[in-house]
Parts: C-alpha cells; structure tokens; sequence
C-alpha cells in the first residue's frame, strides 16, 4: 500500500471535510440569527451537532498531522491506525443520530395516527440506534487492533454501521414523501391549491430531506463500498472524514429554508388557513417543533 491511499487520501479528505464545515459554520451562523424563537431544545440539538463536528474536524486534521509531521519516515507508525481514526467513526455516528433523531421527530409530527406513529418512529430510531452502536463498535475495534492487517475484523460491524445509516437515511425519506402524498389528497378538493401554505411547507421539507438523505445515503455506501473493495487502504476513511459534515448540513439545510418561505407566502399576501387546512395540521411550528 503506498503513501497515496494509506495518507494522501487522508488529506484529501480533511481538506473536503474543512470546507464543508466551513459551509456549516455559515448554515449555524444563519439558524441562530434567523431563528431566535425556537426552542432551546432545537436550539441544543444543532450546538450539539455542532460540537461533535468540531471535534471530528480537529481530529481528522490531527490524524494526518501525525502522520504527515510528527512520524513522517517512521515506518512503524505509518503502519497502523493512529487514534484519529476510531475518533471519525465515533464521532460520525454520534452525528448521523443526531441528525436521523431530528428528522425523525420531524416525521413523527406529521403522523396523526398514533398507533402508526409509534411503529414509524420506534422502527426508524431502532435503526439509528443501531447504526450509531456498530459505529462505536467499530471504533472501538480499530482502537483495539490499530493494525491494517486486521482490519477485517470490522467487516460486520461497519457493513451493519454504514447500511443501516444509509436505510434510515432512505426510509425517512419514504416515510415524509407518503404523508405527502397523503397531505395532497386532502387538498385536491381546495380551491388554491397552491396557496397552500401546509403543503408548501411540507412539499419543501419532503424535497430538502430527500435531496439531502440521498446524499449522505450516497456516501455511507460509497464508504462502505470501497472499504469492502480494499481494506488496506484509508480511501474509505478519507471520503468517510465528510459523512458527519454532510449530516449536520442535512439538519441545516432543513431548518433553514423556513425564513425563506413565510417570506414568499408574505410577499404572495397568502391567505390565512381554513378549517380544512388547520384539520390537517400540518404548519411551520408542527413540522419543525420551532416554538
């Protein structure tokens, strides 16, 4: 294995992670200012999000400074994993949950039934659970046997990991697209449909989280797949030092957009909601838990 897929890569990928946490301190810089009235627990769950991904990026940049600096030419060192590596698959899980839990709960808003709230979201969260436990169980197996060698020893627990990231990724994406689907069939009979501020905002919720779930879907595999293809290799751990960024943005990206609507409906001088419309209870404060 030469020094381009066991440190290039490496660096590679801290420079892509630095500038999508640069693009995130701006997305954070812009929900705290715009959005002074949400809750403190929303307000908590972002800063968190945040503080993990400092973390991770400072130890991502560590990782290849000791590599690159403090042991360059020491051939023993470069041969095994330093501690950087378990820290990104700690830390990255850590950022998926939150990220999935937050989308959930997003979810789980629109659901009226509670029967079937209850399924969805326990399914769903069972999911990130798990995928946030084999994250930390892999981890904690490269910390244990830092040795590229062994690195089969972490076949099942990152397989089980990165899937089951990028199926809650992918259901919940499922799950926001059918009460859609749903929220549209109630409206068929409106007179203006596109007044429709429920359905606006929903309609952008649904398309934000897929565009964004596909992406972090996208790369989990991608990591996955070109770690079981090559286990020798830090080509995986490179494209897997952005996966966290990527989550964190998808939250963003989601809470954001919200200025951006009511100052269209505003501007469109959009008509208060019907009782048809308040039936379906599908508003701002209820998708996104702002108050």
């Amino acid at each position: 294995m030469g020094y381009d897929t066991k440190i290039g890569v490496l660096l590679l990928g801290t420079w892509v992670n630095s500038f999508l946490y640069m693009i995130e301190m701006i997305q954070a810089w812009s929900y705290y200012r715009d959005f002074p009235t949400d809750s403190l627990f929303l307000k908590s769950t972002v800063a968190s999000a945040l503080l993990v991904d400092t973390a991770s990026t400072v130890s991502a940049c560590a990782c290849v400074y000791k590599y690159v600096v403090t042991n360059w030419g020491n051939a023993t060192y470069l041969g095994r994993e330093n501690w950087g590596i378990p820290f990104y698959c700690i830390t990255t899980g850590i950022s998926s949950g939150i990220v999935q839990m937050f989308l959930i709960g997003r979810a789980g808003r629109l659901i009226k039934s509670r029967s079937l709230k209850m399924v969805v979201v326990g399914t769903l969260s069972a999911l990130s659970i798990g995928s946030v436990a084999s994250a930390f169980w892999t981890g904690i197996i490269v910390a244990i046997s830092p040795f590229y060698q062994k690195r089969g020893q972490v076949v099942v627990s990152a397989t089980v990991w990165l899937a089951a990231s990028a199926g809650t990724d992918f259901l919940i994406a499922v799950a926001l697209l059918w009460r859609l689907i749903i929220l549209k069939k109630q409206h068929q009979s409106a007179a203006a449909m596109v007044e429709s501020r429920m359905t606006g905002v929903l309609e952008r919720l649904v398309v934000t989280t897929i565009e964004t779930g596909s992406a972090t879907a996208t790369v989990a595999l991608v990591i996955l797949t070109t770690y079981l293809a090559d286990k020798e290799t830090n080509t995986c751990v490179g494209i897997g030092f952005t996966l966290g960024r990527i989550y964190t943005l998808t939250m963003l990206m989601n809470l954001n957009p919200r200025k951006e609507l009511v100052e269209n409906r505003q501007n469109l001088g959009q008509r208060t909601p019907t009782t048809q419309e308040d039936r379906a209870g599908v508003d701002e404060k209820s998708v996104y838990g702002s108050a």
